[in-house]
């Protein structure tokens, strides 16, 4: 890290995309950018919901607008997880690595180029990682543990500083509907 500090490189980190990594990825992006669909679901899961409790409709419609609307409140991350899941499978059981140099001017992405802090849309943290957008389908995930030096509120600070945008914190959410095991085989 001493010779990358030569070079202006102020923060370094190899991210592994274990299965956690990739579903924090999905689900960041998710509430980054898909805030209307989210709510689209909330609604219409409420309004289902409310219509099974009416009198108007006999017991089987309001049994069925029930078991509808309690799923559309409750699934109301399902696109997300198909999205990760599919990602999942289309890996198998390889984990990507990549290295991440952020420099003064630039996030360097090794053997892939590099980015200007400027082009970042949107930066999202959760409690292991850091999520920076470039765009809705391309961002670069820090996981904090790995990051070096060691100064994640550091790190967040100077993203944000150098970006001009400010971290969303994505909160606990549900865990037990985002971080759904592999059964093993």
């Amino acid at each position: 890290m001493d010779e990358q500090r030569e070079r202006g490189v102020r923060y370094e980190t190899e991210t592994v995309f274990t299965e956690e990594a990739v579903r924090g990825l999905f689900r960041a992006q998710f509430l980054l950018f898909e805030k209307l669909r989210i709510w689209s679901r909330v609604a219409m899961g409420a309004v289902l919901t409310a219509f099974g409790f009416s009198p108007v409709f006999g017991t089987p419609q309001r049994v069925l607008c029930i078991a509808l609307g309690v799923w559309l409140l409750l699934g109301w991350n399902t696109v997300a997880k198909a999205r990760a899941d599919a990602v999942l499978k289309q890996r198998g059981d390889a984990e990507g690595h990549v290295i991440y140099r952020f420099a003064e001017e630039e996030i360097q992405i090794e053997d892939s180029g590099s980015w200007r802090y400027e082009e970042l849309l949107r930066l999202a943290k959760d409690a292991q990682r850091f999520y920076l957008f470039r765009n809705p389908q391309t961002a670069v995930v820090v996981d904090m543990g790995a990051l070096q030096p060691a100064d994640a509120a550091g790190f967040a600070a100077w993203i944000e500083q150098k970006s001009g945008k400010k971290f969303r914190s994505l909160g606990a959410g549900f865990p037990l509907f985002w971080n759904r095991k592999k059964k093993a085989s």
